[in-house]
């Protein structure tokens, strides 16, 4: 769950950066509600619950900290390029993943991640890219590769996805595997409410 919620607020982030300009100040974060703690309480597993911490710049995530585990977002103008995440454990700062993030004309066009840091593998033992093509059809095709550690050779996957987006919302992703003929193909379809709640 810790994990989800790391990966939902960075992905909240990047798909909202991404439709900003690319100015270097930050906004002050004016008339905006941010929320600082997020509290997970689960009844039946209650070594589960825990409460993790927000702190922002302006209206900018610069980390997201919970009991064992603290996020850092870096940014590049109103872009994150990096969101790397830390053991903080018994006192210690041990780096567990480190994600990296490159741009195409304020559009996100490459995805590199790495993890499980060590002596032996100071760049990560694990390391893989995702590549995004915009369509002329107003797709986004997203092709995955493994990176070998040793090489930095990268190996196609055998699976890419598409997404087709409405008025800035996911409407249908389409994930194929091309491992077998005929190809295996999963289409997910998304609605969205139209009516507006009153306040």
């Amino acid at each position: 769950m810790k994990n989800f919620l790391c990966l939902f607020v960075a992905l909240a982030i990047i798909l909202g950066s991404c439709s900003h300009d690319d100015s270097n100040e930050p906004d002050n974060g004016n008339n905006v509600t941010l929320p600082k703690k997020i509290q997970y309480t689960n009844p039946d597993y209650p070594d589960r619950n825990f409460t993790s911490a927000i702190k922002y710049v302006g209206n900018r995530i610069v980390s997201f900290t919970t009991e064992k585990t603290r996020t850092d977002y870096t940014y590049q103008g109103n872009l994150i390029v990096k969101i790397t995440t830390y053991d903080i454990r018994y006192n210690k700062n041990d780096k567990l993943v480190e994600d990296s993030y490159s741009y195409t004309g304020g559009k996100l066009s490459s995805w590199t991640s790495a993890e499980n840091f060590t002596s032996e593998y100071p760049f990560g033992e694990y390391r893989s890219k995702s590549v995004y093509t915009y369509n002329a059809d107003d797709t986004i095709t997203k092709e995955k590769y493994q990176i070998n550690t040793t090489t930095g050779e990268e190996t196609k996957s055998n699976y890419f996805d598409v997404f087709t987006y409405k008025n800035g919302n996911l409407i249908t992703l389409v994930s194929t595997d091309t491992n077998s003929l005929p190809y295996s193909v999963n289409t997910s379809i998304y609605e969205y409410d139209t009516k507006k709640q009153s306040i």
